[in-house]
C-alpha cells in the first residue's frame, strides 16, 4: 500500500496517504464508528506512525462524518483491530480510483483486538469482518470496543481522549433504547444508510413497543442449518429450558423495493427459506418504511404496516403475528391491487 514517502498509493483495500498537513478534529462527542479494512500491505508499523504522525488518509464509506471513530481492521494474516483514530473531515471521492477516503488524526496503535474477540463482544458467531470500504458499527458495539481497547503507542492524553469519546448514536435517528411511538413515526427515512441502522433504530424500537417478551425471547442472529443466519428469531421454551421452538423468523433490509408483487421478491424469498429451516410458522420481512408479515406456507402477506402510520392497533397485530396467536385476529392490509380493466364483448350491450 502506498504509505507517505513511498510508492503511490494504488485503490486497494486500506489505501492510505499521507496529509501535507493535519486537520483538528473536533472533540465532540463522535456520532457513529466505523470498522477500516487494511490489507498485508497496508499495516502500519511504530515507524510509519511516527512518520505520519497519526494523520492521514484511508479508504472509507462515503457515509462517515467529520468526528466518527474508525477502527482499523487488517485482515489475513492480522485478523484484528490495530489502530484507532477520529475522522478529521468528511469523505471525499477521488475519480481517478473511484474510491473514497477519509482523513483522519488523534490516531493509536492499541492491543490488538482479534477476530474471535469481537464476536465475543457482539455476541455474533459468524460476523463477517470486510466490507470494500468500511462497516458501520452499532453504538452500543462500537462502545464495547472502548472499553475493550488497551492504548499501546502514542500516549499522548489528547489524542487517547479523543478516541476514547464514547459513541452518542445519530443525532437525526435518537437514541435507540428510548425512541417512542410517535418519534418512530416522524423517522426521515434518508437518514437510514444501512441494514444496521435499520435493525437499531426501527425494528428494535418497534419489538420494544410491542411488548414482544413473554412467551418468547427474541435472539439477534439465530444460527440456521446450512451455515444460515437469520437476523432476529422469536424463540419460544418448551418444558422450562429442555427444548426451544421457533416462531417467527424477523429479517431487516434497507429497502425491500415496490411492494405488490412479493412472490418475486427475494427478499421475501431469503426470509422464507430461513423460516423453512427451522419451521417457523411465520415470518416478517421489514424496511426503514415497512413491516411485511407472511405465514410462511403463503405467497401473500397477511399483514402490511407502515412505519409512519403505525399504532397502538398494529404494534400488537404485528406482535400477534410474531407470536403466531391465530385467535388475535390481526388487521389485514395488502398492498392494494391494480384494478381489473371491464371491457365490452363483441356483439353485446354495455
Amino acid at each position: 500500500m502506498g504509505k507517505k514517502g513511498k510508492a503511490a498509493p494504488t485503490p486497494e483495500t486500506g489505501e492510505q496517504k499521507a496529509l501535507a498537513t493535519g486537520a483538528f478534529v473536533n472533540s465532540a462527542e463522535p456520532q457513529s464508528a466505523w470498522f477500516v479494512f487494511g490489507s498485508d500491505s497496508s499495516f502500519m508499523s511504530d515507524d510509519d506512525l511516527f512518520e505520519c504522525l497519526g494523520e492521514a488518509e484511508w479508504t472509507s464509506s462515503k457515509h462517515a462524518k467529520k468526528g466518527d471513530i474508525l477502527f482499523f481492521y487488517f485482515i489475513a494474516p492480522y485478523r484484528a483491530v490495530h489502530l484507532v483514530a477520529r475522522a478529521s473531515r468528511d469523505p471525499y471521492i477521488d475519480w481517478q480510483s473511484g474510491r473514497w477516503f477519509i482523513e483522519y488524526e488523534s490516531m493509536v496503535r492499541i492491543k490488538p483486538i482479534s477476530l474471535s474477540e469481537i464476536r465475543e463482544l457482539f455476541d455474533e458467531k459468524r460476523l463477517l469482518m470486510y466490507c470494500r470500504d468500511g462497516k458501520w458499527i452499532r453504538p452500543d458495539f462500537a462502545n464495547r470496543l472502548l472499553d475493550h481497547m488497551v492504548v499501546e503507542y502514542r500516549v499522548e492524553k489528547e489524542d487517547i481522549h479523543r478516541v476514547r469519546q464514547r459513541v452518542v448514536g445519530n443525532m437525526e435517528l435518537g437514541k435507540s433504547a428510548s425512541i417512542t411511538l410517535d418519534e418512530l413515526r416522524q423517522l426521515q427515512s434518508y437518514h437510514f444508510i444501512c441494514e444496521e441502522e435499520v435493525e437499531y433504530h426501527v425494528l428494535e424500537p418497534v419489538l420494544r413497543l410491542a411488548k414482544v417478551e413473554y412467551p418468547v425471547r427474541v435472539q439477534r442472529r439465530f444460527d440456521l442449518p446450512r451455515r444460515k443466519t437469520a437476523d432476529y428469531a422469536a424463540i419460544e421454551s418448551i418444558d422450562g429450558r429442555s427444548s426451544e421452538r421457533v416462531r417467527c423468523i424477523i429479517e431487516a433490509k434497507l429497502n425491500l423495493g415496490k411492494g405488490g408483487n412479493w412472490s418475486t421478491n427475494r427478499h421475501v424469498e431469503e426470509a422464507r427459506q430461513n423460516a423453512e429451516m427451522c419451521n417457523a410458522p411465520g415470518f416478517v420481512v421489514m424496511d426503514r418504511d415497512r413491516f411485511v408479515c407472511f405465514p410462511t406456507q403463503d405467497e401473500n402477506p397477511c399483514l402490511v404496516l407502515n412505519r409512519t402510520t403505525l399504532d397502538e392497533n398494529g404494534l400488537s397485530a404485528l406482535r400477534a403475528h410474531i407470536l403466531n396467536q391465530k385467535t388475535a385476529h390481526p388487521i389485514v392490509r395488502q398492498d392494494p391491487r391494480i384494478p381489473k380493466m371491464n371491457r365490452r364483448r363483441p356483439g353485446r350491450d354495455a
